[in-house]
This record gives C-alpha cells, sequence and structure tokens, in this order.
C-alpha cells in the first residue's frame, strides 16, 4: 500500500511541472510567435514529424521515454511529454457506414501529440477537424480529431475504403487501426420470406425468414398482425436465424406474421404469411342403443355420437367414422291362422250350362307359420233362372235364308277394303304431284354439277381473281375487315332474303358437303341448322378480300357441345380413355395438352376425356373495359367425369401476353359444361386465397392450370396504366392456291401469337383453296397506343399495287378487344407480267409509339404447277422442347415411376429443419409463388411432381431434376432417382 501511494504521488508531480514551469515560458514563446525568424522547436518537429528533434550538443541530452506502457519509468524528464514521449491514442477511429447522402464521421482522440490528421487509402485528409482539450480531472492535455467521409469518396475508390488517425509527436508518427468505411444498404427482396401455413393445435409451426442481403448485417423481428411481438413471451422463440418458433400453437395464434429486416440503411417488410390453426375435431362417446325399430319380426337397433369432443374449427374436417352405428334385431311374432274372403259374384253360365265364383284366403292371409284357410277357394253350380241357352230346331226354309246372307257379308267386307286401297293410292299420287312442284321451284343454282360449282366458286364467290375477261373493270382495293363467318348455305337465310347483290359479299349454292369435314367438328351433324348471313356491311363485290369467307362448317363447327357423348375426335378435339395409369391428351401442332396424373382415376376403372378448343366468339366469356383474351378457349370434359378425380388435372397451353415488357393483371375464367356457359372469373394471379379453387403457373410462352374438375377455361388479361403491357400477335399471309387471271389477293391474318391460332386460319383457308404463303412473324401490341399499321414496302418485278392502297391500319380495339379468330387485311395486287409466277413482298408492320417493329418477307411461287410453290412451315416447337407436332407426348407419358414418385414424397413431405424438403423443391422449379396451395394437398412433393412432369417434356428433365436434389442437399432422394431411371 505504500508502495502505490508512492508511485500516485510521484505521478501528480511530474503532470504538474509542466503548468508550473508554463509562465515563465510564456514571454519566450510570444517573441518566438511575432518574430518570425524564430521558430519553436514542436513547430520544427511538426514540419518533419518523422525525424526525431535535434538536439543541442551542449546540452544533456534527454532519455525517450514510453509513456505508453502501464508502468511509469524509474526517472520521469523535464519538460511537456509530446517533446520526449510517443503519442497515446485514447480513442481509435472505429468502422462505419454511409447512409445514403449522410456521411460517416470518424474521430480519434490522442494524447502527447504535437499534431494529429486523419489519412484515408494514402490519402492525407486536409478538411479534417482537430481540437485541443484537457482532462479536468487529470489536467492531461488531448488533442480531438474528426472527419467525415462523403458516399462519392467510398465510391471513387475501387476496393475497401479505410483511413486511420495519424499521429505526431516529438519522438515521431504513430498510426491507429484501420477503420473501414462502407456505404449502408438492404436489398428489398427476402432470399427466403415467410410462407402461409396451417397446423394442428398443440403442434409446433416454424416459420422460416432468410433476410435480404445488406450492410450493415440487418437485425430481424416479427409482427403479429402488424404488431411485435414480444420475445420475452414463452409461447414464441426467435432463434439466431431470425427463425419464429411458435411453441405450442394455439387458436389464437391464427394470424398473419410478417418477418422485418432493419438496419442503419432502411427497414424491409417481407409478404405477410398466413397462419391457420386448426381444430381436429373428436368423437364424444356412444349413447345407448335404441329399442327395436319393430315390435314384431326382423327390425334394427341405432345408437349414434357426436362429433363436439372437440368441435373442429377453422376449416379442419369432420371427424372421420360414422356417427351412426345399426346392428339387426329379432322378435318372435305369434302366428295367426288366415281366413277366407268373401265369396265374388257367380259368373255368367258356360256353354256346359255352369257358373262359377271364387274367394281369397286374405283375410288375413297366414302370418309367422299360421295356418292357411280351409277349404277350397272356388265353387261351380248349373246355372237356374232360364239363364241356360239350349239348342233347337229350325225349318229348312230358316236356314236356307241364314246361308244366303253369308255371301252378303263377305262382299261388304271385299267392298271396304277396295275403298281403303283407294284412297291409299290417290294420297301417294297427291304427295308425289307436290314434291315434282316443290323441285320446279328450285333456283337453277341448286342443279350445279360438283365441277361447275367449284368453277363458279373460284370465279364469282371467292374473289380472288376475277375474270378479266367479263368485260367489267377490276378495282385494285386493299382493305381491311373484321369478319364473322356465316353458315355455308347464307342463300337460304331469311335475313339476306330479298336482299340485291350489292349487299351480300357471295352466293353459294347448295351442294354436297364431304362426308368428313378437314377442320374442326366436335358436334354432329356437321352443319348448323339455321343459316346467318354475313356481317361485313354493304361491301361491293368488286374489292376483293373485303367479304366474309369463313365457310359454313367453321361457325357450326365449334358450339358448346349439349351432350358430350356427340363429340368426335377431330383436329381440334382429343379424345382418350383414361385408366389409373394416367394419360396426356395433346392436340396435334397446338402445344395444348391435358394432364391426368396417375391415381387420378380409381383402380379397375376406365374414364372416356376429351381436350377440345371452342372457336364460336358466342361462347367466348365476356371481356370487361380494357380487358384482351390472351389464350385459346379450351374446353375440358366430360364435366361429370370430374366426380371421378382423386388428383387434380393439368392444363397446358399458351398465351399471347409478353411477360418481359410492362405490367399485366391476368385472371382466369372458368365455366362449366351446359347448354350456355357461364363464366365466372375463379382467380386472379398474386390474389389467390386458401379457397382458391385452381392454381395457375405462368411462364412465359405457356400457361398451366391445375384444378380438380374438368371444365372451360380462358386466360384473360388486364393492363396496369404504367408501364403499359405488351400482347403478342402473329401476322400470316395467305392467298389463292391457283390464281386465275391477272388479280391476286394477299390476307394477312392478326391474331394470336399461338400456334394453334394458325393452324385454325389455315385449316380455314383450306377451305377455299388458299395456302400460307410463307413463314409468320410476331409483333407486340401495347395497351392504349395507336392502331397497328401494315405498309407494302417492296413488291417484286411483274406485280403492282393502285396508288394510295399499299397503307392499311387494323383499329387498336380489334385487335385487343375483340376476340374475333379471323381478323384480316387484304391486299389485291395486279399481274403485269403473266410470265412470272414468283412473288416477292416485303410488308413493314409497326404502331406509332411503339419500338417494337417487324418486317413480314414473302417469297414464294404462284405456279399452278404441282409443288413449285409449296413450302410446308413447322410450326414452333413448345416450351418444353417437345415438338408439337404429335397426338401425344414425347417418348413416355411419365417420366418418373409411381413408385418412385411416391417414395420421393415420403422423403420429401416431411419437413426438415434446414429446410431442404418439398418448400425448397418447390423454389427451385420455380412454382413458390403461392405455395399454400400445395400445403394443402394430402402429399405436396406429388402435387409438384405432378406439375413438372406437365411443365417439362424435354428429354434431359430428369437429369435437370436430379441436379436440383443434389443443389438442394437431398443426396438420399438423388441417390433414389439415380439409381430408379438410371441417370449419371
Amino acid at each position: 500500500m505504500f508502495k502505490m501511494f508512492c508511485v500516485a504521488n510521484f505521478v501528480i508531480i511530474f503532470l504538474l511541472l509542466p503548468h508550473q514551469k508554463a509562465a515563465t515560458q510564456t514571454s519566450t514563446q510570444k517573441s518566438m510567435l511575432t518574430d518570425p525568424s524564430v521558430a519553436p522547436p514542436y513547430l520544427a518537429e511538426q514540419s518533419n514529424p518523422t525525424r526525431k528533434p535535434k538536439r543541442d550538443k551542449n546540452t544533456n541530452p534527454r532519455k525517450d521515454v514510453d509513456l505508453s506502457s502501464q508502468f511509469l519509468p524509474d526517472n520521469l524528464p523535464e519538460g511537456d511529454p509530446v517533446h520526449y514521449a510517443y503519442p497515446i491514442f485514447l480513442e481509435e477511429p472505429a468502422d462505419n457506414f454511409v447512409v445514403k447522402s449522410k456521411p460517416a464521421e470518424l474521430q480519434c482522440k490522442v494524447a502527447h501529440a504535437l499534431s494529429v490528421h486523419f489519412q484515408c487509402n494514402d490519402e492525407v485528409q486536409n478538411h479534417a477537424v482537430t481540437e485541443n482539450h484537457v482532462d479536468p480531472e487529470t489536467g492531461i492535455r488531448y488533442t480531438e480529431a474528426r472527419v467525415q467521409i462523403t458516399r462519392d469518396q467510398v465510391e471513387e475508390f475501387f476496393g475497401d475504403y479505410h483511413c486511420a488517425c495519424v499521429a505526431v509527436s516529438g519522438q515521431g508518427a504513430l498510426k491507429s487501426r484501420l477503420a473501414y468505411v462502407t456505404i449502408a444498404f438492404l436489398k428489398k427482396e427476402f432470399e427466403v420470406p415467410p410462407y402461409s401455413d396451417q397446423s394442428l393445435e398443440g403442434k409446433q409451426v416454424e416459420l422460416r425468414c432468410h433476410p435480404p442481403k445488406g450492410k450493415p448485417e440487418p437485425n430481424i423481428y416479427w409482427l403479429k398482425n402488424e404488431r411485435k411481438i414480444d420475445e420475452s413471451d414463452q409461447s414464441f422463440i426467435v432463434t439466431q436465424e431470425g427463425h419464429l418458433i411458435i411453441v405450442s400453437a394455439r387458436l389464437e395464434d391464427s394470424a398473419n406474421y410478417t418477418c422485418v429486416a432493419e438496419n442503419i440503411a432502411a427497414t424491409r417488410k417481407s409478404t405477410p404469411a398466413e397462419i391457420n390453426i386448426y381444430v381436429s375435431g373428436g368423437w364424444s362417446s356412444w349413447s345407448s342403443w335404441s329399442t327395436c325399430s319393430v315390435s314384431c319380426g326382423k327390425g334394427f337397433k341405432r345408437r349414434s355420437r357426436v362429433c363436439d369432443n372437440p368441435l373442429p374449427l377453422n376449416g379442419e374436417r369432420p371427424c372421420p367414422g360414422q356417427s351412426t352405428q345399426k346392428k339387426n334385431c329379432e322378435f318372435n311374432c305369434p302366428g295367426e291362422n288366415g281366413d277366407w274372403s268373401t265369396w265374388s259374384s257367380w259368373s255368367t253360365c258356360s256353354p256346359e250350362c255352369r257358373q262359377m265364383r271364387r274367394r281369397k284366403c286374405d283375410n288375413p292371409p297366414p302370418t309367422n307359420g299360421g295356418h292357411y284357410c280351409f277349404g277350397v277357394d272356388y265353387d261351380t253350380n248349373d246355372c237356374s233362372g232360364g239363364l241356360c241357352r239350349r239348342t233347337v230346331w229350325v225349318e229348312p226354309s230358316i236356314a236356307e235364308e241364314s246361308t244366303d246372307s253369308a255371301p252378303v257379308a263377305s262382299s261388304e267386307i271385299a267392298l271396304y277394303i277396295g275403298l281403303s286401297l283407294a284412297v291409299v293410292v290417290f294420297l301417294v299420287v297427291i304427295l308425289v304431284a307436290l314434291s315434282l312442284l316443290r323441285r320446279r321451284r328450285l333456283p337453277s343454282g341448286y342443279t350445279l354439277t360438283q365441277s361447275a360449282y367449284e368453277a363458279q366458286h373460284r370465279k364469282k364467290v371467292l374473289g380472288y381473281s376475277p375474270d378479266i375477261t367479263s368485260g367489267g373493270n377490276t378495282e385494285l382495293t386493299s382493305v381491311c375487315y373484321e369478319y364473322s363467318y356465316p353458315d355455308s348455305n347464307s342463300n337460304t337465310s331469311k335475313a339476306s332474303y330479298g336482299k340485291s347483290v350489292s349487299e351480300h359479299h357471295y352466293e353459294q349454292p347448295m351442294v354436297i358437303l364431304p362426308s368428313r369435314s378437314p377442320v374442326d367438328s366436335i358436334v354432329k351433324p356437321l352443319i348448323s341448322d339455321t343459316s346467318s348471313s354475313s356481317t361485313g356491311g354493304n361491301i361491293s363485290p368488286r374489292s376483293a378480300g373485303t367479304f366474309d369467307r369463313s365457310p359454313g362448317i367453321l361457325q357450326s363447327s365449334t358450339p358448346i357441345p349439349r351432350n358430350t357423348s356427340m363429340l368426335t375426335e377431330t383436329l381440334f378435339t382429343k379424345w382418350a380413355s383414361v385408366t389409373s395409369s394416367g394419360a396426356r391428351i395433346t392436340l396435334p401442332e397446338s402445344n395444348i395438352s391435358l394432364t391426368v396424373p396417375e391415381g387420378a382415376i380409381g383402380p379397375g376403372q376406365t374414364q372416356d376425356v376429351f381436350i377440345s378448343v371452342i372457336h364460336d366468339t358466342k361462347s367466348f366469356p365476356d371481356l370487361q373495359p380494357g380487358q384482351t383474351l390472351l389464350s385459346p378457349v379450351i374446353i375440358c370434359g366430360p364435366h361429370q367425369a370430374s366426380k371421378k378425380l382423386k388428383k387434380p388435372v393439368i392444363l397446358s397451353f399458351p398465351h399471347s401476353a409478353s411477360l418481359r415488357q410492362g405490367n399485366w393483371t391476368i385472371s382466369v375464367a372458368q365455366a362449366t359444361d351446359g347448354d350456355n356457359l357461364s363464366w365466372r372469373n375463379v382467380v386472379t394471379l398474386g390474389q389467390e386465397t386458401i379457397n382458391s379453387p385452381v392454381y395457375t403457373q405462368l411462364d412465359l410462352n405457356t400457361c398451366h392450370i391445375v384444378a380438380d374438375s374438368l371444365s372451360s377455361f380462358a386466360l384473360l388479361g388486364h393492363s396496369t396504366p404504367n408501364p403499359p403491357a405488351f400482347k403478342s400477335l402473329r401476322i400470316a399471309a395467305f392467298a389463292q392456291e391457283f390464281p386465275q387471271g391477272s388479280d391476286l389477293t394477299v390476307r394477312l391474318y392478326c391474331v394470336q401469337d399461338t400456334d394453334h391460332a394458325v393452324k385454325f386460319v389455315t385449316e380455314t383457308e383450306k377451305q377455299f383453296g388458299g395456302r400460307l404463303l410463307d413463314k409468320p412473324v410476331s409483333t407486340l401490341l401495347q395497351y392504349g397506343g395507336q392502331n397497328l399499321r401494315l405498309k407494302l414496302e417492296r413488291l417484286g418485278e411483274g406485280w403492282t399495287v393502285q396508288a394510295g392502297a399499299e397503307h392499311q391500319e387494323v383499329p387498336i380495339s380489334h385487335l385487343w378487344s375483340n376476340n374475333n379468330p379471323s381478323l384480316h387485311c387484304s391486299f389485291t395486287l395486279r399481274h403485269a407480267v403473266p410470265h412470272i409466277r414468283s412473288l416477292n413482298m416485303q410488308v413493314q408492320i409497326c404502331q406509332e409509339g411503339n419500338t417494337n417493329k417487324c418486317l413480314l418477307k414473302i417469297n414464294t411461287n404462284i405456279s399452278a404447277s404441282t409443288g413449285s410453290g409449296h413450302r410446308e412451315y413447322k410450326l414452333r416447337p413448345s416450351s418444353s422442347g417437345c415438338s408439337s407436332n404429335d397426338s401425344y407426348s414425347c417418348g413416355t407419358v411419365f417420366r418418373l415411376p409411381t413408385q418412385t414418385k411416391e417414395t420421393l414424397s415420403r422423403m420429401l413431405d416431411a419437413p426438415v429443419s434446414i429446410g431442404n424438403d418439398w418448400r425448397m423443391l418447390a423454389e427451385r422449379l420455380n412454382v413458390h409463388r403461392y405455395a399454400a396451395f400445395f400445403a394443402t394437398r394430402p402429399s405436396p412433393t406429388e402435387a409438384i411432381l405432378n406439375l413438372w412432369e406437365a411443365r417439362n417434356r424435354e428429354s434431359n428433365a430428369t437429369q435437370g431434376l436430379l441436379n436440383i436434389l443434389r443443389g438442394m442437399g437431398r443426396f438420399d432422394a438423388a441417390h433414389l432417382l439415380e439409381h430408379d431411371l438410371q441417370l449419371t
């Protein structure tokens, strides 16, 4: 204790010595400051801090003292320690962050320093601020330095930006630790957000949350219904990783939970995860057996129980099992003998002069072993009272008269028969005469032969190449019209009866149609019972391409089936008999398929299922203002087969929404099979709930709908205001197969950017001898933009077009809000050089204000010789890489065997603490947008794999799945898949 007291006194005396000598040195310092020729020694040292100060040879050299040690030296020199001691850092700069426009501030405190400055990345910061202070308790003088580092300084330097505090004393310069300055940030998207879930009461629930990346590392806390969870609550545990664990789920824990990540840069909230805690119902005790339902004979007893122990809550299913039980009971009843009913009345007398009466043993009948009635059940007796007819003798004359009357009766019968035959012959003659009169009144056009009809059909009806020898002048025009296809027998329509020739697009005589139409026909008969006239308006028959060109078959080929048993398999309809092995039904060249998973149909059962495309615009869903149809309208059926489905089916079809440009609000419309389709919006993407009847997976070019029932579906879209959405269109050029005359009409169809739309137009053109001229092109249509412009930029040698007819405009309302599958424009070309049979033209398709433009190049031969101008263009492959020309899928229907899929489901269905279960599989397969749908399935993994089967049809799909399982760290599942499928 004494030694410690002596050391403390010595330190105090040492610290006070410089202050006692300060007064004597004041005058000297003033003279040195006022005289520029005299510089104080510490200023000279400051000018070169790395050099030790020079000492006078005559003076005794002072010994260097290190005051940074915890032990004081034995002898302390006199004077200010800044001249003989190293600087001491009382506070070193700490790491800091630049937050947006707010600079980071670094500071340090140094004792025994002549000067203090900051040096950042070997560059001295001249704007640093230094202040000298004296500690009031110890009297020690120290220097405090501060510097502000801006965002621009950090961004300009490539690499880590670090600073150090440099202190200079008489002994030299010392640097502090390096303080790193970093730009603080916090990304918006959570790496793994919490997912909605449901759990049984009393179970443990875990909500995983991986926050966005940021600097500094964000702090994580949780909100329950927008209120912060108290971590001291024993019901909740927040792990070090930030995950939330509900220890024992209660009903009051059903809420929306939000993960919040926060640092000095920003605060981010995840999408709320809905947690639903349900109560599994339990049965009460059985009641006592009731009395027998009968007092005599065979009956039954009953007992019941109630599902109220406890009641099921929050959507949980009722208790499993039966609520009532029955058992047989029997009581011996006493026997009852039968007794006779009363006798019936006597019958009429028979030729034998006898009459009869009966009775029955039913008053009462014998029961429970009683005796049958004693006696007989019938009785006979002789007739009495003159009721019996006796045989009498007749005189011979009377007998002769009666014999003569017989021929008279026979002649009357013959007369009646003759009159009847005469009436029948007369009626037949009348019917024949009426038939002949009716034939005489028919128009002469009905007697056309097939060859004459075809010639007139090409020349007058189609108008592709009018006959210039007729003496009339053909007006070269280019028109753009929207058409609805009429019935082929439009000349019998009441709506068109009595109109002039100029009011009809064409007149078609009634001819015998082929037994099987090459286009879609899902209802028999192929031709509609009613006719409809064209809706194109009063168009001149000389304007080529302005008439309604659709055959009547197409108008009546796609109505909604009133009886699905009448459906037949055609180009746009496909049937399949589905068993428990499942099936994949595909429409050829359309990329439209229906996947029925294995086990969807019960073992031993077979169900006929079809998929078809609707083309009748009257059956399309009604569109709201600004809404557009983005897909074919597809019907799956029959609807009655939905009752046999044990698993959901997957409907895959293409769509025309450009997801890379603009913002879409996309919804799914559904209608059930019936006389009239009643459409309703069943789900809007991004707004799904646990009660949504379907799950929709929207890929770049294909849509997959997972549904529990077979019905009709269509994809509808609506553009958001900013930025506007883009719809993809396909432009296809058609013309007559073998043109005659000097004119050629080229029709440009503007349809959905799907293979099915082009196929439908192609089959329509075949009905009139038209063909596809060259490969179609795709363009993007901007919502709310200008009309679509088609400009004939280049026309090959030998062809001309009338001045002013090379420009066309299609109203955007017809392309966006109208669902007509046959909207087209036409250019009428004049063949100036007959011997040139090649056609070369180039059409620019654009929309003002839209940077997306395309060129349709046509290079074809219109020669009538076989094969000279035919080029077959294959449709684009599907997004999965499988050719769309196959009737069914590529290779096998399903890539994963049933046993393999079941084993994978057992492995991945069970939740894992590190999260590499079915939820990570859904994330890696990019189907995790609404994972709650899979969570409600009996096996989430099986539902995900069924959707994977429908989405991935390429040959290397299983290898990709194997790599995903390996990347998840599930080597057990990867080994199983590799072993069962013999993958490498």
